[in-house]
């Protein structure tokens, strides 16, 4: 075997080594991340965050090991944890609408411990909107958080906007009802609720009993 040869087949076999390493530690990591997601699901974030742990010490440029992380710390109420994590996700994918909507949620289960977590919420989603401007949910997402912030203008706003993005999106123009009875508006309520009823959903009980209640 001539030392070209012998060359070769060291860079054959320690590529194929490579791959197989790579391929064992991915395999790994996912699966200590999907266990770690049940675990969270299941309402055992401390054990999760252990999995997690190990999972972005060997894989730390994975957003989504990040972000499960970050759930565990928001359902240990660690909340500058849960914010850290969170952010090292979007730093690593910062184009990701997702990781944007994921955030968003964290600071609303955080708003639960302290109110304080709902001015960044909104301004989450404001950067989100940017990034996704035609996405309905992101709108009526906003609405709802406008609402729970005391800006009931903004959010009846922002409400409409969602409605002329989506017009068949139900829940959007049933939130809006709300809130123009809310404002004694009552004539417009009815509009939406019949909307609903006529060209959505005319099973709808939840509309069906308000549109009933405001006559």
């Amino acid at each position: 075997m001539t030392k070209q040869q012998k060359i070769l087949i060291f860079l054959v076999l320690s590529t194929t080594f490579y791959v197989l390493s790579r391929i064992a530690t991915y395999w790994f990591t996912d699966t200590l991340y999907a266990k770690a997601k049940g675990l969270n699901r299941n309402g055992s974030p401390a054990e999760a965050e252990k999995l997690l742990l190990s999972a972005v010490k060997i894989s730390p440029h994975e957003p989504y090991y990040h972000l499960e992380l970050s759930e565990s710390y928001t359902k240990l109420s660690f909340p500058e944890k849960a914010i850290e994590e969170s952010q090292k996700a979007i730093d690593l994918s910062p184009s990701n609408v997702n990781l944007r909507r994921a955030e968003f949620s964290m600071y609303i289960k955080l708003s639960l411990i302290d109110p304080k977590y709902l001015l960044p919420a909104v301004n989450v989603l404001e950067e989100a909107i940017k990034m996704a401007p035609t996405d309905a949910k992101l709108f009526y997402n906003l609405a709802l958080a406008y609402v729970r912030i005391g800006q009931e203008d903004k959010a009846i706003s922002i409400m409409q906007k969602t409605i002329d993005l989506k017009p068949n999106y139900k829940e959007a123009r049933l939130a809006y009802a709300f809130f123009l009875i809310e404002k004694k508006e009552y004539q417009k309520a009815r509009n939406e609720l019949n909307y609903i009823l006529e060209k959505i959903d005319p099973t709808d009980s939840l509309a069906k009993q308000t549109l009933e209640e405001i006559k």
